[in-house]
């Protein structure tokens, strides 16, 4: 089996219902709304923020596998109904751990065989406007089966850990922490990063494209950050990464 894939998409790329479904199955005239999530802190500036139950969004894609990843605002606890395919429901919960705090983090997520899929994520036990989403991944088994010409709003996502990414210099690992910005605390992909505290680290990064971007946790509270970034043997000096 090949290197496993995954694949980023935007909250505006999704199919949402345009009103919601009590369990009666009654529609409610509110629906999806956005605004909540409107800073650079989320991919593309952008959520889609779910108003009451029974709100739902779909995307179809081939992969074997769908994780959807948001805030929790101010709730202990989410709950969502997902159907693959139009079949059977099955329900997962996502936690805060802390009803008083806004919780950024992977919300939920839903597996099944490799192959051309249609997942349906219905939004259950919200109150009070609690839960909004910035952006689904779908994972897929090699190569051949991620999507030409990428759409705006969909990238190829490569976690820290991933083996292409070679480290050296004197980096740690840090796992399981949420860092907190704007008032949210958000726990980093995959639920850990690497970490560097010394003055020439680096780290080498090969694929093939046409741009590349870096997403991180800055410790400092103030002052800045520079790196020298090499692309193909050319070298750029004093790149602010951070001021």
């Amino acid at each position: 089996m090949g290197k496993t894939y995954t694949v980023l998409v935007d909250d505006n790329l999704l199919t949402y219902s345009s009103q919601s479904n009590d369990q009666d199955g009654e529609g409610d005239e509110e629906g999806w709304t956005t605004g909540k999530g409107h800073s650079e802190l989320f991919i593309n500036s952008s959520t889609r923020d779910a108003s009451s139950d029974g709100l739902s969004f779909l995307y179809s894609f081939y992969g074997k596998s769908m994780a959807w990843t948001g805030v929790l605002w101010e709730t202990g606890n989410v709950q969502f109904s997902v159907s693959v395919d139009g079949g059977s429901a099955s329900t997962c919960t996502s936690s805060s751990g802390d009803e008083d705090s806004n919780v950024y983090a992977q919300l939920c997520q839903t597996s099944f065989d490799n192959g051309q899929h249609t997942v349906n994520v219905t939004v259950q036990q919200n109150e009070d406007d609690s839960v909004s989403l910035d952006y689904i991944v779908f994972t897929v088994e090699s190569d051949d089966d991620v999507p030409r010409g990428v759409s705006p709003g969909m990238y190829i996502l490569t976690d820290d850990s991933d083996s292409t990414i070679q480290y050296d210099g004197s980096w740690t690992t840090q796992g399981a922490i949420a860092y907190t910005s704007s008032g949210i605390s958000r726990f980093p992909y995959g639920n850990g990063t690497h970490v560097s505290r010394t003055v020439g680290d680096k780290f080498t990064y090969a694929f093939t494209g046409k741009s590349v971007s870096l997403y991180g946790v800055q410790l400092l509270t103030d002052g800045s950050l520079t790196a020298t970034v090499d692309i193909d043997g050319t070298s750029y000096q004093n790149v602010c990464v951070y001021q």
